[in-house]
């Protein structure tokens, strides 16, 4: 009985170390390895959170967009960008629940997963709104669950699955719709895009309102800490009675879901079903993930960093729009962008040793130079 008492105690220990990772700080570790005390606890709440860290960037570039462009601070732009960015803000929240249970997840298959919910979706189209958002979201969850079950059950590595899933996805888009558009003709369904709440496109409504759900469930569950958990120590999680494989599996059915969900957005914005709908949408809800904060490694993060993130990149890319910025050299800022945000995270995580800053320097020494020579010998005449 002593032996079993003692055995729930460390559990529980390790249970309330672990959780210390939804909070922002070390991921675990045991009770009595350099605590902070709880007078010194109290003091560091009142520090910048960490989902917080990348907030100083989105006022730097809300101010850049004002004196760039007149056009930035008007409500249509700002009503142009939320609705746009509401399909890549859901695929990014799925994909933060996906990082954060660590492992090495990623979900690569999402933007497919769009795309093939919509046109299935759009097979049902003929029995109501309902039917079509139903066959949607199931078809999302369908693949997240082959996901999850590829992850969690077959321990196989999630980039190979997912990747695998994208292509499957992506060819079942092709092969039902059979190469082209599929016309979805529903006032309810465009309604969706064009209505407003409170002045909010209704998309973006669902965007923030799916956020704040993801962010408490995260924040104040149960489930929510076990996610942080085993993205933290998946070791010490299973010691501590977390169902790993669980909560894994469902991450991964909750981000096809999502998917799901992105798909009708799509649709209701074109009124077709396109199998090429969303192709690349998953490198930029990664990239929104990433500049948000949240470690790839797992274990720490939040949505409120990645909502940060998605917004970043949405008015970057606005502004670039806005100034008439090449669509290709976009994309070279954007994933600039990306590898600094993922070379500070580096730093703030590890700490800025002599090693790293030169590593850090060649590298960008190296890209300097590779953008020279594009940009002289390469360069389109």
């Amino acid at each position: 009985m002593n032996q079993r008492s003692g055995t729930s105690t460390r559990r529980g220990a390790d249970v309330k170390s672990v959780e210390a990772g939804a909070d922002g700080g070390e991921k675990t570790g045991d009770l009595d390895r350099g605590d902070t005390p709880p007078a010194s606890g109290r003091i560091r709440r009142f520090r910048l959170p960490r989902e917080a860290s990348m907030l100083p960037a989105l006022v730097v570039v809300l101010v850049l967009g004002s004196v760039l462009s007149p056009s930035f601070l008007t409500t249509q732009n700002f009503e142009t960008v939320l609705k746009i960015t509401s399909v890549v803000g859901l695929l990014a929240v799925g994909q933060t629940l996906v990082i954060l249970s660590g492992g090495g997840g990623i979900d690569l298959s999402v933007g497919a997963v769009a795309a093939v919910s919509a046109v299935v979706g759009a097979l049902y189209a003929g029995y109501g709104l309902t039917a079509f958002i139903v066959a949607a979201v199931l078809t999302g969850s369908f693949i997240g669950l082959i996901n999850g079950l590829g992850v969690s059950r077959a321990f196989l590595q999630p980039f190979i699955v997912t990747l695998a899933t994208m292509t499957i996805a992506r060819g079942a888009a092709f092969y039902i719709s059979g190469g082209t558009p599929l016309i979805v003709s529903m006032p309810d369904l465009n309604a969706i895009s064009t209505s407003k709440l409170w002045f909010v496109p209704v998309p973006a409504v669902l965007f923030i309102g799916t956020a704040v759900v993801v962010h408490i469930v995260l924040r104040y569950t149960v489930w929510g800490r076990e996610i942080y958990a085993v993205g933290g120590t998946e070791e010490a999680a299973y010691l501590s009675g977390v169902p790993v494989a669980r909560r894994r599996l469902l991450v991964y059915i909750a981000s096809g879901f999502l998917a799901g969900v992105a798909g009708v957005l799509l649709a209701s914005f074109t009124a077709t079903a396109d199998a090429n709908a969303a192709s690349g949408y998953e490198l930029s809800a990664i990239a929104a993930v990433v500049v948000g904060g949240t470690a790839l490694a797992g274990g720490q993060g939040s949505i409120v960093g990645t909502m940060i993130g998605v917004l970043v990149i949405a008015f970057t890319g606005n502004i670039l729009n806005l100034m008439n910025v090449d669509p290709f050299m976009q994309l070279l800022i954007n994933g600039l962008i990306v590898l600094v945000a993922v070379s500070l995270e580096a730093q703030r995580r590890s700490g800025s040793s002599r090693g790293r800053l030169r590593g850090l320097a060649i590298m960008y020494g190296t890209i300097g130079v590779g953008a020279l020579i594009m940009f002289t010998v390469l360069a389109p005449s």
